[in-house]
């Protein structure tokens, strides 16, 4: 059952390439007023279908074309809505993982020849989980902050709970100041933005 968005001549038409339908039309085309088909079995695509008709113009295949794709995604539409569900349930920090999560980062792993990627689902988590893991990784560390950070970035700061020091904005100088501050042995995160997005 083709959805609504088809017209009887589509539905016709792929009734026909598919094999369960007949076909005498006028102007389907406005270059071809008339089509005549009617050879269920020999039809069961749409090579067969000009291979079996000479008639058929170009404009009368690229309809013929152009209404197999639609029939296409109409039902792959249908079966991901069934299999998977439709609505705003997508991103993984609302749902989860899913196969598509990983089959991606697979595909992206494969890409780059790494061992593996991660995807993330925004700049804003990029940067918020990059931060917060990075702090994790590095024990007793401090993060050096410049004033004009994004919100994603300070998020990640706060959420990674180790000592935070803010800089003025571009300020190499006052940024040394507070470094020098600290022991040397400590280890240090200098977070800002290259291109800058905050002005």
């Amino acid at each position: 059952m083709l959805p609504p968005m088809f017209s009887m001549i589509e539905t016709e038409f792929v009734n026909i390439l598919t094999g369960q339908g007949t076909l005498t039309a006028s102007g389907f085309s406005p270059k071809k007023a008339v089509v005549q088909y009617s050879n269920q079995a020999a039809a069961p695509n749409a090579a067969s279908f000009s291979a079996n008709c000479p008639f058929v113009e170009w404009e009368i295949k690229k309809d013929i074309d152009m209404v197999i794709r639609k029939a296409s995604l109409a039902v792959q539409e249908d079966v991901a809505a069934q299999e998977y569900g439709a609505g705003a349930g997508g991103t993984r920090n609302i749902s989860g993982t899913s196969k598509f999560h990983v089959d991606l980062e697979l595909e992206l792993a494969n890409l780059h020849q790494k061992d593996a990627a991660l995807l993330f689902t925004s700049c804003y988590v990029a940067n918020d989980s990059t931060l917060f893991t990075l702090a994790k990784l590095l024990p007793d560390c401090e993060i050096y902050s410049d004033a004009g950070n994004h919100a994603s970035m300070i998020q990640g700061i706060r959420n990674s709970g180790v000592p935070k020091f803010v800089f003025r904005h571009n300020d190499v100088e006052h940024l040394e100041q507070l470094l020098k501050r600290s022991d040397p042995k400590t280890p240090k995160i200098v977070a800002f933005e290259t291109v800058h997005s905050m002005d």
